[in-house]
């Protein structure tokens, strides 16, 4: 009896001890505490010590939040602490419809590698409600079991990854046994061993697939594509950089997805891939991408020959032709906006135009947005260029005139022409930005934001407080800016890890890199070119050659 009044006196002291301390301003203060998270606001302190935080007092809430900064393997471990940990674990993971395991970009952050055994288990947890899965230049090691998971284990799997893996015969005849069903785009880019005969295997059960990258495998000719997807519904196809590419499937490409295919990319691939009739071609309905960058032979296509590939596309809404210097600006540019109208998108650059006049038609592209006209020739007129043709493109979002001859009154024009326009990328021209320009920019009835990135400048310092609130001015390279308002040199503790010098002779007297190698206005480079140490002379200007 005296046991039971002594505890019951013990229970009746601590749970008013309890009260006491509940009631005290320090703990009134760690309740209500603000945190850094909105989601915190309404924890409040509950189990056997309410004295005491601890983790069980989070909401599920608030602990899904904290899985958020756990990598892949973590959550894994994390599930085995307890029952409770288990389910929120297992509910956090089903819940997931992509999974990236490349270590750079990735939904999980995966600071390990990830064993076979591994894997399955997190196909096993999240395979159920997987769509995509990217494992793309991982550190994993596909085998026979791994591909059977994918099978099994993620029935709506609709996209799979597999870029920088090696593929070999083997393991491509595995894949051939388990693809998925459902799956609708295969990535396959630079694959390591990766051969036709792979490629063949793995298409084989490809029975829904509609997209296909296929880019940088040098030993891929495309011929097994005509057997294992002619009744396929293909969208899209990749081909660039596959050297071996014959023609024969390019024209398979173009006559039998008629009306389906969306997106076609050819470039880096041979010249010769053009050598295909065109006469008894279809008209593709829905094709709106079109890049057929970079050529890597001599025998690249005449203005005749891509106006006759141009005359399928009418629906066309993006052409990259850059580096493609024997077409015929003057013929081609007119005869393009009369073909596709609808064009919103348009790289030329490197594609050598005669002059002004040649690029006159591209006025008439009344919904183009985008416009590269990157490396034009030493002496292009470009102020009768903004003057006579793109302040016309009253829809023109963002041009890019990298390394060229531009000069500030072209830029101005174009500033001042253009209402809707919102970036111009003006890196490694020769013409820096000056007072000048900012001076006319002030003068400007500008509302909307404008980024330039520009990468020299001849401004002085004081001038940099001039510039209108509308222009964002980026000057340099991302890898060459500081927090200096984006000012390209920056104080030297700034770049010392970048730059990777420790000679302080460099700096000028405000401890900017350049010292003696700057300009008059304290820049290093000047309006010289882009910055290489074993360049030990300057120009006229102290700026480097």
């Amino acid at each position: 009896m005296d046991t039971k009044e002594t505890m019951g006196e013990m229970s009746d002291n601590d749970s008013s001890d309890s009260s006491v301390e509940e009631s005290t301003p320090e703990t009134d203060l760690l309740i209500e505490q603000p945190t850094h998270h909105p989601i915190f606001e309404n924890v409040t302190l509950e189990g056997r010590d309410s004295s005491r935080p601890s983790i069980h007092i989070l909401s599920d809430d608030c602990i899904y939040l904290v899985l958020e900064y756990l990598d892949v393997i973590e959550i894994m471990q994390l599930a085995t602490v307890c029952k409770r940990w288990y389910n929120l674990c297992i509910n956090k993971m089903s819940l997931v419809s992509k999974i990236e395991l490349n270590p750079t970009f990735s939904i999980f952050r995966l600071n390990r590698p990830l064993s076979q055994s591994n894997f399955i288990s997190l196909l096993g947890l999240t395979g159920q409600n997987l769509i995509q899965l990217d494992v793309s230049n991982s550190s994993l090691r596909l085998d026979w079991a791994s591909c059977k998971a994918i099978s099994e284990l993620c029935p709506r799997l609709e996209e799979l990854n597999l870029s920088k893996m090696k593929i070999n015969n083997k393991l491509a005849t595995c894949f051939s046994q388990f693809l998925p069903r459902n799956l609708k785009s295969l990535i396959l880019n630079g694959c390591v061993h990766f051969k036709e005969k792979c490629l063949e295997h793995i298409l084989r059960n490809s029975k829904e697939l509609t997209k296909l990258d296929l880019s940088y495998n040098h030993k891929i000719t495309g011929g097994c594509i005509m057997k294992q997807l002619e009744k396929n519904k293909m969208t899209h196809f990749n081909f660039t950089e596959c050297y071996r590419l014959k023609p024969i499937a390019v024209q398979f490409v173009l006559a039998n997805f008629e009306n389906t295919l969306e997106h076609l990319d050819l470039s880096l691939c041979p010249g010769n891939i053009f050598n295909i009739s065109t006469d008894q071609m279809p008209i593709l309905k829905k094709l709106k991408v079109f890049n057929v960058k970079s050529l890597v032979d001599d025998s690249q296509p005449t203005c005749d020959i891509m106006t006759n590939f141009i005359r399928l596309m009418p629906n066309l809404e993006v052409l990259d032709l850059e580096n493609n210097y024997n077409i015929d600006m003057d013929k081609f540019v007119g005869t393009l906006s009369q073909l596709c109208p609808n064009i919103r998108h348009l790289n030329l650059s490197c594609c050598m135009p005669k002059n002004a006049q040649s690029l006159s038609s591209l006025s008439l592209l009344q919904h183009l947005d985008t416009l590269h006209l990157n490396e034009l020739p030493k002496r292009f007129d470009y102020k009768e260029l903004v003057d006579s043709t793109l302040v016309h493109c009253s829809k023109l979002k963002y041009i890019s005139l990298q390394a060229s001859c531009v000069d500030d009154e072209s830029v101005f024009a174009l500033i001042a022409g253009l209402k809707n326009l919102q970036t111009i990328d003006l890196r490694s021209c020769i013409l820096p930005l000056d007072g000048t320009f900012i001076i006319l920019c002030q003068d400007l009835d500008r509302q909307e934001p404008l980024k330039v990135l520009a990468q020299d400048t001849v401004m002085q310092e004081e001038e940099f407080s001039l510039i209108p609130v509308f222009l964002h001015i980026n000057f340099g390279l991302p890898h060459f800016q500081d927090d200096y308002d984006g000012f390209f040199g920056g104080p030297y503790d700034e770049f010392e890890d970048g730059f990777g010098f420790d000679n302080v002779d460099y700096l000028d007297e405000d401890d900017f890199w350049g010292g003696a190698y700057v300009d008059e206005a304290g820049q290093f480079g000047g309006p010289g070119y882009d910055y290489h140490p074993d360049y030990q002379e300057v120009d006229e200007d102290g700026g480097w050659w």
